[in-house]
């Protein structure tokens, strides 16, 4: 069977050749996990997508003691979900489930950096 390609907008392989940890960017890691699942390897897919929920929800907790980062806590845990989405879709036998739950993750990611800019903003 031909492998298939990256995903329109993914730059072929590039994050899976950088250590996970310079992986930073929410495209470059929706990015490896489509990598991730073209390889057909459903346990990695997950781990990566749960230690982003993991990481997600840490941050929320930290910016929830904070009044003044409300916005940004509450983004951060609508991304914690969408990851967590993410990761209930990895492996599925239907790529629909995994495609929404990729669109849930780019949108909620985009909420969280314009929370972040807001907030930066402010005076």
């Amino acid at each position: 069977a031909p492998k298939a390609r990256p995903r329109r907008g993914c730059r072929g392989l590039t994050p899976l050749r950088r250590p996970l940890g310079e992986v930073t960017a929410a495209s470059d890691i929706v990015c490896l996990l489509d990598a991730l699942r073209r390889g057909d390897r459903q346990r990695p897919e997950r781990e990566v997508a749960n230690a982003l929920v993991r990481a997600h929800g840490r941050a929320a907790r930290r910016l929830s003691d904070h009044p003044e980062a409300a916005e940004m806590a509450a983004a951060t845990r609508r991304s914690a979900t969408a990851y967590r989405t993410l990761a209930r879709a990895a492996g599925g036998r239907s790529s629909r489930p995994w495609n929404r739950a990729r669109q849930a993750v780019r949108r909620a990611d985009a909420a969280l950096a314009e929370a972040i800019a807001a907030h930066n903003a402010a005076p």
